[in-house]
């Protein structure tokens, strides 16, 4: 119960002890989901490593994955924020984020950019093509 206490308190002295700036930028990366994205890159890489360790039960993989959630990954990211944004910039952001269509580019934006994605790769590919066309046309 004392442990139970102290850890209360301790979580209680970090809140209030963050700035309105690091504040602000907790709940931006909250109602933006971008601590959410953190977390799937994790499943994604816990997936992964599934297939190259198939003999490794799910009882080690849930383990594992009970390691990391996105507190973890927000203090990380708090300083950036803080660093690239005024408070007043943070605000308006999370209002956007808040507004409907800043709703709508949170649920749109993961499938937009998994599209992107594949056609960025596919861009890459020609741009390296062209490259190394214009390279052999050289003599190199």
């Amino acid at each position: 119960m004392k442990n139970l206490f102290l850890i209360i308190f301790a979580f209680a002295t970090f809140i209030c002890a963050q700035t309105p700036e690091e504040k602000a930028a907790r709940e931006l990366m909250i109602v933006s989901k971008s601590a959410d994205m953190g977390i799937q890159m994790i499943d994604q890489l816990i997936e992964m490593q599934k297939q190259q360790h198939p003999s490794v039960g799910d009882e080690v993989w849930s383990s594992i994955r009970s390691e990391f959630n996105s507190d973890e990954l927000i203090n990380i990211l708090i300083p950036i924020y803080v660093k690239n944004f005024t408070l007043a910039e943070m605000n308006e952001i999370i209002a956007f984020y808040k507004s409907p269509i800043g709703q709508k580019v949170i649920n749109k934006m993961p499938a937009v950019m998994q599209e992107a994605m594949q056609e960025g790769q596919k861009w890459g590919v020609v741009v390296l093509n062209k490259i190394n066309a214009r390279l052999k046309e050289k003599g190199y």
